[in-house]
């Protein structure tokens, strides 16, 4: 015996019904949800944001002195869900001449932090702690190690 095709709203039906399946009884631990809405850090378009109005930078200084195209960072703007590589973050760190605790706070926006184990997190953090900002310094260093280069140009 041959099986019948479903017909559009029958199948509809089906992937309805098994979607409410699946959330059946699934919520989260009440527990889980306060946790994260109390530990939960702004996303890095909100700290990045902040940090350069907390400055009073103009954006688009920031971004030429990050390295960053425009298009580039209007989309940074635009989505709050939007995640940077670390490269584009650390740039951003250099671009405004963070130290390593507001770096370490940006880094953490995006999911990321400093690590001992990557010769690029070990030279972008020793120079943003000796407060060296010049990107040719910077991207000397990072050039010898064979890592990513970071920064457009210092803001003055």
């Amino acid at each position: 015996m041959t099986p019948r095709a479903l017909s559009p709203a029958r199948r509809e039906a089906i992937r309805e019904y098994i979607q409410a399946r699946r959330l059946a009884g699934r919520e989260p631990p009440p527990e889980l949800v306060a946790r994260l809405d109390a530990e939960r850090l702004p996303p890095f378009r909100d700290t990045l944001l902040a940090m350069i109005r907390e400055r009073g930078l103009i954006d688009s200084r920031v971004y030429e002195a990050a390295g960053i195209d425009r298009r580039h960072y209007s989309k940074i703007r635009n989505r709050a869900d939007y995640r940077p590589t670390k490269t584009t973050a650390v740039s951003f760190a250099f671009a405004l001449r963070l130290g390593i605790r507001e770096a370490e706070r940006l880094l953490r926006s995006a999911g990321y932090a400093f690590s001992e184990a990557s010769d690029f997190d070990l030279i972008c953090s020793y120079f943003i702690e000796e407060g060296e900002w010049d990107p040719v310094e910077v991207n000397d260093a990072l050039w010898a190690y064979g890592q990513p280069l970071v920064c457009g140009a210092v803001l003055d």
